[in-house]
């Protein structure tokens, strides 16, 4: 019995020693493992500071060659939309100038013997003739504006050498007038061109020789009358040649007749 004993002790002893083994050794594990968690959780929150850092110290700067802004991110450069501050110095307001041209009018002379011979003597750089469906031709920078005459043709067609010639056809004629029992207005703006104009009027009393009326240039941002002149006794047609400049408003009313009345607009460069 005695023997069998310090058998069993012995065994017991050995299977207490392999236990405590395997408890070290799994506390040595649990102990390097544990000091690998902590490091490599270190070594993380390291890397997120420094990444963290470096985010906030990159600035957006602009590229000359597509004008974007760039900032950094997790995943490379994207490009973003650069905001530019405005700065008064470098780029000022365009500022555009107004039109100050003064209005100016003359009277240079009448024209008593042309008729309607207009093509190749008046309207070389512009025309607006009295004739069904004629609309402006102007010079540039010039703006005209007519009110209160309707059109009226006497002859749509006619070889009566008081008559316009057209412009595309020279050798045919109509005859035509605008017109208005009391008065009407021509508003010519010139200070689109920055320059003066010679502008000729064909006057045609047509059907009779009782027509009479007045004609004044006014400034229209002071009222002030700057050319007048009364006009009869134009059956065989009249061109008053004018120079004018700036903004100037004609007025045209009737002093006798049944009416007031033009036939053309014609732009000449001043001679």
């Amino acid at each position: 019995m005695s023997g069998n004993g310090s058998s069993l002790r012995r065994t017991a002893g050995v299977i207490l020693l392999a236990i405590g083994a395997v408890f070290a050794v799994a506390a040595l594990l649990g102990v390097i493992a544990a000091v690998g968690i902590r490091r490599l959780a270190k070594d993380q929150s390291s890397q997120s500071i420094a990444e963290i850092n470096h985010t906030a110290q990159v600035t957006p700067q602009t590229r000359p060659s597509d004008g974007l802004a760039h900032a950094a991110t997790g995943t490379g450069v994207t490009p973003i939309p650069a905001k530019v501050a405005a700065d008064p110095n470098k780029h000022p307001p365009l500022i555009v100038p107004p039109l100050t041209a003064h209005a100016t009018a003359s009277l240079v002379r009448v024209d008593d013997t042309s008729a309607g011979n207009w093509v190749g003597r008046y309207g070389k750089q512009g025309y607006y003739l009295a004739m069904d469906g004629a609309v402006p031709h102007l010079p540039g920078g010039v703006n005209l504006a007519m009110a209160g005459a309707p059109f009226y043709a006497w002859s749509p067609v006619t070889t009566d050498p008081r008559g316009p010639s057209l412009p595309q056809d020279p050798a045919k004629r109509t005859s035509g007038q605008w017109f208005t029992g009391d008065k009407f207005t021509l508003d010519l703006d010139f200070r689109g061109a920055a320059r003066s104009y010679q502008v000729a009027l064909y006057l045609l009393d047509w059907d009779s020789d009782q027509r009479a009326q007045k004609l004044e240039a006014v400034d229209p941002d002071t009222g002030a009358v700057l050319l007048t002149r009364t006009d009869d006794h134009f059956r065989h047609g009249r061109y008053l040649i004018l120079k004018l400049s700036g903004h100037v408003i004609l007025r045209i009313t009737r002093v006798g007749g049944v009416n007031c009345t033009l036939s053309g607009i014609f732009f000449d460069d001043i001679p």
